[in-house]
């Protein structure tokens, strides 16, 4: 399918798609580049697209899993997703999915260039809910809000804004449970995660410039000790207590 995906949608109103179990997909390559991918379900808007408050998906019950392995896919970079939000899709909820077994966390380590991701809510993917899932054995990150950490913040009108990420249970990421790359407003809150090799929680610079976010009533979980619970603006991994300190008035319930 499109970009290697099983289910895609391309500026599509008031959509839902639910009810799905899709497994082994496949890489296929994005013209003109060596980017390749393979995603489950795909909804994408792309510039220039007016923002529209109906423009909604719906994407629930679904199980997504076993995608073919990265070296399958030949040079160049592999990218993939379970749920993806593909840059000016607003106004989104994806619930009770559960998404496994989306690359490996050892693709790096062995020289291949891939990530997996269970569910991406990509640059200007506005108003999303993402809550009640189940995501595990991801490559890179369990979720991960926006894309670049290059930008001048929201002001380039390029960043992911207040979307919630609520309830979600995630649990062995390749790199982390979830990763708030970039996005003002952002809201992480009743998630349990646990078991991720990097960190448990990341919240890049440009996020912090971008500001706003609400992020408590996690809960964290590590197998070095506690010290791998967050990360916040820069990437020194921290236990519980050096997370709250830093990300002031977070997890603190």
């Amino acid at each position: 399918g499109n970009r290697g995906a099983a289910i895609s949608l391309l500026r599509t109103r008031d959509t839902r798609v639910e009810n799905n179990d899709i497994s082994g997909q496949k890489c296929s390559s994005r013209i003109g580049i060596t980017q390749k991918d393979e995603i489950g379900i795909h909804i994408g808007g792309r510039f220039p697209m007016p923002d529209n408050p109906d423009l909604r998906a719906y994407v629930a019950n679904n199980t997504i899993h076993d995608f073919d392995p990265p070296e399958n896919c030949g040079l160049g970079r592999a990218t993939m997703v379970g749920i993806w939000a593909d840059v000016d899709v607003d106004n989104g909820i994806a619930e009770y999915n559960r998404v496994y077994n989306i690359g490996r966390d050892d693709d790096l380590k062995n020289g291949f260039n891939a990530q997996g991701i269970g569910i991406m809510i990509e640059l200007q993917c506005d108003n999303w809910i993402v809550r009640n899932n189940t995501i595990y054995n991801t490559g890179s990150d369990g979720i991960r809000n926006g894309n670049d950490l290059s930008g001048t913040g929201a002001a380039n009108n390029g960043d992911a804004v207040n979307n919630q990420y609520l309830n979600n249970t995630v649990y062995r990421g390749g790199v982390q449970g979830i990763n708030v790359r970039n996005g003002a407003n952002v809201t992480v809150k009743n998630n349990i995660v646990s078991g991720s090799s990097v960190s448990q929680i990341t919240v890049h610079s440009l996020a912090v410039q971008d500001g706003g976010q609400t992020i408590n009533y996690n809960l964290y979980w590590d197998t070095t000790g506690g010290n791998k619970v967050g990360r916040w603006n820069d990437f020194t991994n921290r236990n519980f207590a050096s997370w709250k300190s830093v990300c002031s008035g977070c997890d603190t319930n």
